[in-house]
This record gives structure tokens, C-alpha cells and sequence, in this order.
């Protein structure tokens, strides 16, 4: 079955490679990026990821990364041909943080990557080492820091629980439970499956070859469903 990875705030491909490469044979996969300098809102990104998905022949599972979660989400309630299942990785159904605070974000936040201190603080472990602190960062620091702003701001403003209450196919929540940027997981449904793993925000960074494991056998129980 082919994996369409949905990735975090940064939009790019970069992050996701190791995951990727620890996804067993038998399952293809790529990842439908957003364009650094385009701002776009929950409903544009949509939009564009539904009509690349409307033109893809046979069985496909979304795995939806952080800031993807929502999107993912709208999808398994509405899902498009072909659709088997969902994976959401360190993501929420509504912002983690309080609502009121989209009017506080400024693209001036962004002008500069974060220091490597709150890298690890926030997204790695305290012990990641500089090859992965440097890979965030450059991610980070990719994307303009106008879709960066408009991109929080859609996060603090999203409110997706209804859509995952709707969900009519299978799903797996993968949630670190060091994760200090969503300390909670969404509340799937009854029927989903939830898997705490020792991580922090960056799950499929920090442990790819643990997370591509669970996600493959998801994959396995889920096609043969």
C-alpha cells in the first residue's frame, strides 16, 4: 500500500527522510509538501491535497505529521477513493495551546531558526546531537517566516475533534510521551489505536526504525481488514 506523508509546520521533505527509509519493503511512500513561500490556511491546504490525492490510482494511507494532524483528520471523515486508513503522529485535534494567541504570532518571530538550546528543548531529546539539531533548524529556516506565522496561526485556531469523532476508516495515534509541545494526544475514536512511545515532539525524527515498525504493522492489519 502506498504512504503519503503529510509533515510538520516546515511543509518540506527533509525531516521525514529517515522514517521513510525505515518503512519496510512493500510500502512506497513520498511526501505531499507545501510551498515555503505560499500562506495558506487549514482550508487552502486542503483544497490542494485533495485534488493530488483525487488523481492517485489504488490503496494509499495518510500518515500526518504534527501541524498535517487536522488535515488528516478532515480527511478520515471525508475520506476521498482509495483512502484505507490514517496514522497521526504528535498532533492534536484542537491547539494545545490557548486560541487567543493567534492575534500575539508576527512572521518577526521567525527571522531567525531557534536556538539549538529550544530545538532540543521543545522538538528533540537534550541529548540529540548536531546533525539532527542542524536538520530542524535548516527546515525551519527554509520556509518564510510569513507562512510560518500564518501556519501557528491556523494551529491555534483549529478545531477539527468532530471531524476525528466522524472518522470512517481505521486509524493509529502515535504520541511521545515526552512531547512538551502537545502533551496530550487527540481523543480518537473508541475504535482507533493509540500508542505512547518514549519520544519527544519529533517521533518519526528521533526513533524512525520504532515508528515505521508500528506504522507497518498498522499498515499490514489495516489493508487485510
Amino acid at each position: 500500500m502506498r504512504v503519503v506523508l503529510l509533515p510538520g509546520m516546515d511543509g518540506g521533505a527533509g525531516l521525514l527522510a529517515r522514517f521513510q527509509a525505515a518503512l519496510l519493503p512493500g510500502h512506497e511512500s513520498d511526501v505531499h509538501t507545501y510551498a515555503p513561500d505560499l500562506e495558506a490556511d487549514y482550508d487552502a491546504l486542503l483544497h490542494g491535497l485533495r485534488a493530488r490525492l483525487a488523481r492517485m490510482r489504488g490503496p494509499f494511507a495518510l500518515v500526518a505529521e504534527s501541524f498535517s494532524g487536522p488535515l488528516a483528520m478532515r480527511l478520515a471523515a471525508a475520506p476521498p477513493r482509495g483512502l484505507r486508513c490514517v496514522v497521526l503522529v504528535s498532533t492534536f485535534a484542537r491547539s494545545p495551546r490557548p486560541r487567543l494567541l493567534a492575534h500575539a504570532v508576527r512572521p518577526c518571530f521567525f527571522d531567525r531558526p531557534p536556538s539549538p538550546l529550544i530545538v532540543r528543548r521543545l522538538l528533540l531529546s537534550p541529548d540529540a546531537d548536531l546533525e539532527q539539531v542542524a536538520a530542524v533548524r535548516d527546515a525551519i529556516r527554509a520556509t518564510s517566516p510569513q507562512v510560518l506565522a500564518a501556519r501557528l496561526r491556523a494551529v491555534l485556531r483549529v478545531d477539527v475533534r468532530q471531524m476525528l469523532a466522524d472518522a470512517v476508516v481505521p486509524g493509529l495515534v502515535l504520541h511521545g510521551t515526552r512531547d512538551r509541545l502537545v502533551p496530550r494526544p487527540p481523543e480518537a475514536p473508541a475504535r482507533w489505536e493509540t500508542r505512547p512511545l518514549d519520544a519527544p515532539h519529533l517521533l518519526l525524527q528521533t526513533i524512525p526504525e520504532v515508528a515505521a515498525e508500528h506504522v507497518t504493522r498498522f499498515l499490514g492489519r489495516a489493508h487485510g481488514a
